[in-house]
């Protein structure tokens, strides 16, 4: 799904080359499903990151397409039960759900990681034909079969973070809030869940809403009951042996979640104070020595933190021309911000200079982030600060970070990660009003 991107990084070389491939339908003998499902999904991310999509429904549409071309091209009897949920997941990629749920029913019906598997599908189904309330149901059945499992994956996390996400672009804020806590609520804190990223998720709607000392209270609690977690794990004996590495690794999430909740009360105080100010290498699109505020004066500003060689970035910067070209004459500025990193990636064109041991000159990288600036068609004000893009004023912990100012350099919104152009779009418009 789209919603995967907002944590995505890297995409394999070997699937730049899957485009051309996939053209044209196999007149050899019938791929396992897996095989076409790789192709598929690898063949929409090269679309991705050419710029042909941009929003979950291109997504979905690629995917699509991919997936008729293929189908006719996929083994479809004699499979096990793995590559008959391959064949499931390529079946409702191409339309043909009714078929696909024939064939997750009996998969979904057991107990082991497999069910778990075709349970997701079933869910992720119901939510891309718009049948949220009928998806809403099937995870409260799927809690109650299946105990959350830190080695079964991520299981509902996806479709809930989809869910919400289109209830929020539906402007129905206190539905997508009420998805995401639901499922926090369902999990224990004997173990770090990847689900509670959700927290993360719960920032912008609670923000938005004015729910700022509810969202606290709710990260606060959470923080102290992963500390009474970690001090029970702590508690029982060290093992010995095979299992002690368990012991430890556990013991190391737990203690990493805790203090991640610890910055995210931190970063919170963020808004409502006027933006810190950043002292700047480098500025393009504008006088390239400008101080920082001058970059928006008193105009509604979008602060986007971003980083070359990430695709959550560069679908970012997509989102915000979209945002630029609609609200600019109306008085909204964007500000993008960078930092030094020694090293410049591209990996939609694989250029790739600098390293750890090798690390570029400031001159050459700033150089070079100009060209990448120019490519993406970043035509509002860019800056490379002094120093690194991460921690430092703004706590940044994750890219895309995006900080909404209001006419007074007041910091009014935040957001980490892309898929929110309809909320973003919304906090905008009220701010312009208020100005």
């Amino acid at each position: 799904m789209f919603c995967r991107l907002k944590r995505a990084a890297w995409l394999p070389a070997a699937a730049m080359l899957v485009l051309a491939s996939c053209a044209e339908r196999s007149d050899g003998e019938l791929k396992l499903p897996s095989d076409i499902a790789a192709r598929i999904s690898d063949s929409v991310m090269v679309r991705v990151w050419k710029g042909d999509i941009s929003s979950q429904e291109d997504f979905n549409s690629a995917r699509a397409g991919f997936a008729v071309l293929l189908v006719d091209s996929m083994k479809t009897s004699g499979l096990d039960d793995k590559e008959t949920f391959q064949c499931a997941k390529v079946l409702s990629w191409a339309g043909r759900n009714e078929r696909a749920e024939e064939l997750l029913a009996p998969l979904a019906g057991g107990d082991d990681d497999l069910a778990r598997q075709a349970a997701v599908q079933l869910v992720t189904m119901k939510i891309e034909d718009g049948l949220f309330e009928r998806a809403e149901l099937m995870m409260m059945e799927f809690r109650s079969r299946f105990p959350p499992d830190p080695a079964a994956e991520t299981d509902l996390y996806f479709c809930v973070d989809d869910i919400a996400g289109r209830y929020n672009d539906a402007d129905r804020v206190d539905d997508a809030i009420r998805v995401i806590t639901d499922e926090l609520e369902s999990l224990p804190f004997d173990y770090p869940y990847r689900s509670f990223f959700f927290i993360e998720e719960l920032v912008p709607l609670m923000i938005e809403t004015d729910g700022l000392p509810e969202l606290r209270e709710l990260i606060a609690s959470h923080r102290e009951r992963f500390g009474a977690s970690l001090a029970a794990h702590l508690a029982l004996p060290a093992p010995h042996d095979s299992i002690r590495a368990e012991y430890d690794k556990l013991a190391a999430a737990l203690e990493k979640q805790g203090a991640y909740l610890g910055d995210l009360l931190d970063r919170l105080d963020l808004v409502g104070a006027r933006a810190p100010v950043l002292q700047l290498a480098h500025v393009y699109n504008a006088d390239s020595v400008a101080a920082f505020e001058s970059l928006w004066g008193s105009r509604v500003t979008v602060l986007d933190f971003w980083a070359t060689g990430r695709l959550a970035c560069v679908v970012g910067y997509r989102e915000m021309g979209a945002i630029y070209a609609d609200y600019r004459e109306r008085g909204l500025e964007i500000v993008g911000v960078t930092g030094f990193q020694g090293r410049f990636r591209d990996s939609g064109t694989g250029v790739w200079e600098g390293s750890d041991d090798d690390p570029l000159e400031p001159g050459r990288e700033i150089e070079l982030t100009g060209e990448y600036i120019e490519k993406h068609d970043m035509v509002w004000p860019c800056a490379i600060r002094e120093g690194s893009i991460m921690d430092g004023e703004y706590a940044i912990k994750g890219l895309p970070t995006y900080f909404i100012l209001d006419g007074r350099g007041v910091i009014r919104y935040m957001q980490i990660g892309i898929g929110k152009q309809r909320q973003m779009r919304r906090v905008i418009e009220r701010l312009l009003e208020e100005i």
